[in-house]
């Protein structure tokens, strides 16, 4: 039985409000024949508005409505099916994506009788793919950056390798006292850099996790930046390249971190000089501004691009890590300087006219009108040698007996254990000062070791050090639940078995002096 044109009518108009498409019908001169009451939602105009109306006759912007023109004209010529898809800001202020299919409605003979438009909207899947495809890309580009990182870590790592060795045999093979003396300086020159390396991966770790503990203390930002001046001299040395410090005569009083800030400006000031080439001036102003200490650090080297400045500061980034311009590294230094400037209230920024034209650095860090009170600088350490009697505890034995040899060089007594077991012992059967003590050890561990001690009368106040290669958070909690003196993380450098030593010493002459 034949439908009547009238019920087929009806048919659609069930059909198109029951459906979460928008369903039109569009006449030989492209005139809305019928549109179902969805339009509504999107367009806030009822469906009869647009009954009569061409698209570019209803309030359409004159883009949109041009495609559409475009399109139903192409339906009308070929009587073919059409897809396309089209951006629309809904009434809200939204924007919704569309698929479209226009479909020709024919006669018997072949002949156009109207246009069927059926649009389903694909904002959602839209978005979601938008988002896998930007996820695609960011973990492309993680990808691409892990290798290159991967790549310049073990680059970086065996860089110190080679002169260590090659300075170690001349140690071994050579009895000339300058050439022993000139080995010996490297090994100290490339232990520090790696130190420094693996220091800067910890780092930047526990600021990514949020895990870093910032000291807030009124400090002069004048002797920051002589510390940090200080830690640069050897590179600038190097390259024969001076620092021209331009410090106000009124010191300038910043809240922070006194270590942390030495740590920034000297990444800065390293920085600058890495990338200048010898023999030029590395410019450092500090000035007072609305309220703000702002120090600029520019330097006359290679400079950075546009897009070089966009992610200078972002995580094992090296925006010059090819050619003759690489000067290596891990690409950690000035995202750990960014971290550690918003840490403190500040930022950084950075400035370039292009390649070969210098760069220049601004840290900015708000200031303060509170001084430092002397109670604060504490008393200087005394610097007589007092012979020691000390426990160096290391499953490594190069790593204790060379410890043990060089706290014998140094005036003390050292006696070593390689397991936690021969440390207890040791600990309750020896007068001991002090002890160092590993904590992955092959027995028991360096915490346990630790623990028994300080249940034994004699050992309950003993100064105990963690020196070890452990130094996430979870380990300092360990160690200071084991109640260790100190948690440090090797390489120990000269300077801290110095302090460490004399700190001893000075507490066991103040001891016997009150006895």
């Amino acid at each position: 039985m034949q439908l009547s044109k009238q019920h087929q009518e009806m048919e659609l108009m069930v059909v198109a409000e029951n459906l979460p498409d928008i369903i039109s019908r569009f006449d030989g001169d492209g005139r809305f024949l019928f549109i179902s009451k969805k339009i509504e939602e999107l367009t806030g105009q009822p469906s009869s508005f647009y009954i009569g109306r061409r698209v570019d006759q209803s309030g359409f912007d004159y883009p949109f409505a041009t495609r559409w023109n475009a399109v139903l004209d192409g339906v009308m010529r070929s009587k073919c099916e059409r897809e396309f898809d089209f951006d629309f800001t809904d009434r809200h202020g939204a924007d919704r994506f569309f698929i479209a299919r226009a479909v020709p409605v024919l006669d018997t003979s072949g002949r156009l009788l109207n246009i069927l438009v059926i649009s389903s909207d694909h904002t959602e899947r839209e978005r979601a793919a938008a988002q896998t495809r930007a996820i695609s890309e960011a973990l492309r580009v993680a990808d691409r950056r892990k290798n290159e990182y991967l790549a310049t870590l073990a680059h970086e790592l065996r860089g110190p390798l080679a002169p260590i060795s090659s300075a170690v045999q001349l140690i071994k093979l050579s009895s000339h006292r300058p050439a022993r003396e000139k080995a010996r300086e490297v090994i100290e020159r490339q232990v520090a850099s790696l130190s420094a390396l693996i220091n800067d991966l910890m780092e930047v770790g526990r600021i990514s996790a949020g895990k870093i503990e910032i000291e807030n203390k009124p400090l002069p930002l004048q002797r920051i930046m002589e510390r940090a001046s200080e830690s640069v001299t050897p590179h600038l040395s190097l390259k024969r390249q001076q620092l021209d410090l331009r410090m106000p005569d009124d010191d300038m009083w910043i809240m922070g971190d006194e270590l942390r800030l030495v740590q920034v400006f000297t990444n800065v000031l390293t920085n600058a000089s890495k990338y200048s080439p010898p023999e030029t001036t590395v410019k450092v102003e500090q000035l007072s501004v609305n309220g703000k200490a702002v120090v600029n650090i520019c330097d006359q080297g290679i400079g950075l691009t546009e897009s070089q400045m966009q992610d200078v500061f972002d995580i094992f980034v090296q925006v010059h890590s090819v050619g003759v311009q690489s000067q290596g590294g891990l690409g950690i230094g000035l995202s750990l300087v960014k971290q550690l400037v918003e840490l403190h209230g500040g930022d950084v920024s950075v400035s370039s006219d292009g390649l070969d034209q210098g760069s220049c650095f601004t840290v900015t860090l708000p200031l303060t009108q509170a001084r430092e009170s002397s109670s604060q600088q504490g008393a200087p350490l005394s610097s007589a040698p007092t012979p020691l009697d000390i426990l160096v505890v290391d499953d490594n034995v190069d790593g204790a007996t060379t410890l043990a040899t060089l706290l014998d060089a140094m005036g003390h007594r050292a006696v070593t254990a390689f397991t936690g077991h021969d440390a207890v012992r040791i600990a309750q059967s020896q007068q001991l000062d002090m002890a160092f003590i590993d904590l992955g050890l092959p027995d028991i561990s360096g915490v346990q070791v630790a623990l028994t001690i300080r249940a034994t009368s004699t050992g309950r106040k003993l100064p105990l050090f963690a020196l070890t290669g452990l130094g996430r958070d979870e380990d300092f909690f360990l160690t200071r639940s084991a109640q260790f003196n100190e948690h440090l993380v090797k390489p120990l450098s000269m300077d801290e078995l110095l302090r460490i030593t004399e700190s001893v010493a000075n507490t066991n002459r103040t001891v016997s002096s009150s006895n």
